[in-house]
């Protein structure tokens, strides 16, 4: 499989503390702590909210990066292809499910 051009260790680090708070809030659930739960909620909605927004300010900024670099060069190139749909996903599938035979 290949890796993302946005991802970073630092999401990384946040994904993993994310799941972790996931899976404590679970055996919290599981083991009927009520006095517990309200606090284990709130850690892991702030840690996905947090791992969240990383996401889309790293994709944010690779797509910014890549449309300075790429778009200034050729106008008539693949960031206006992507932009004006002429670029369809089917395609991009039919590709793939080809090298894979």
């Amino acid at each position: 499989m290949k890796a993302v051009p946005w991802w970073s260790s630092d999401l990384t680090v946040l994904r993993r503390q994310t799941m972790k708070a996931r899976e404590e809030l679970g055996r919290i659930r599981k083991e009927n702590k009520a006095d517990q739960k309200l606090n284990a909620i709130t850690t892991y909605r702030d840690l996905r909210n947090k791992y969240k927004n990383e996401i889309r300010n790293c994709k944010l900024k690779t797509w910014q990066n890549f449309v300075a670099e790429i778009g200034n060069t050729d106008p008539w190139g693949i960031v206006y292809k992507i932009l004006r749909n002429k670029i369809r996903n089917n395609d991009i599938s039919c590709d793939r499910n080809r090298n894979r035979n």
